[in-house]
């Protein structure tokens, strides 16, 4: 199966299964500006908290780490506190706000595909470490999606920068103004064309594969 077939496969079964955010929950994250941080690593936690201290108004963040380290969520919880957020743990009964920031800190496996849909942008960690995770989840989405600088074992991350969908970034900096851009454009009619343009492009490849594997042409 390809990337993409398999991001699709997910999200459709995301859609079918039972809800685990409640619908307050839901209204509230997608009319206030969110960024789900989806596989973070330390190397992107410390590239995320100095972008958005250095950002006039913070975006409510759904923060999901790839290994559930406990001592390392305390250290991020904290560092959150002190730039203003009111950070919660996941579950169903999360305080909703009507001033300042959300942060969300998600110790559990297996929704982050939910988590993105979510988001209005959507940073997937691992590319200031060993490389980038899946990126395909949040850009099936239709939401502009940013990474760290290491995609070179990511051949659809390659192509989702060159479509304008993923954003590869090296800097605090560079993070921060992104994350301005994402707040001032309304990227998702014209990310959703995008991306599904490329589902289309790839539409049959796991069929088109195994016929090369039993050709003469292998």
């Amino acid at each position: 199966m390809t990337p993409v077939s398999k991001g699709v496969e997910r999200l459709a079964v995301g859609k079918q299964a039972p809800t685990l955010v409640d619908s307050a929950l839901k209204d509230f994250l997608t009319k206030n500006f969110t960024i789900v941080c989806g596989s973070m690593w330390p190397g992107d936690d410390e590239v995320l908290f100095r972008s958005l201290h250095s950002l006039d108004i913070l975006p409510n963040l759904i923060w999901v780490p790839h290994e559930l380290d406990f001592d390392h969520e305390k250290k991020v919880k904290g560092r959150l506190s002190s730039l203003g957020y009111k950070v919660v743990s996941f579950d169903l009964n999360i305080p909703l706000l009507s001033e300042g920031p959300l942060a969300i800190i998600v110790m559990k496996k297996g929704i982050l595909a939910e988590l993105y849909r979510l988001g209005a942008a959507a940073y997937v960690g691992g590319a200031f470490g060993s490389g980038v995770h899946s990126v395909w989840e949040p850009a099936l989405c239709g939401i502009p999606v940013a990474c760290g600088p290491r995609i070179n074992r990511s051949p659809e991350s390659k192509e989702l920068i060159k479509s304008g969908v993923l954003t590869r970034i090296c800097t605090d900096g560079e993070l921060a103004r992104w994350i301005e851009d994402c707040v001032v454009k309304k990227h998702g009619a014209q990310l959703q064309s995008v991306v599904n343009s490329i589902v289309e492009k790839h539409k049959g490849a796991a069929t088109r594969i195994v016929a090369l594997c039993e050709s003469d042409k292998y």
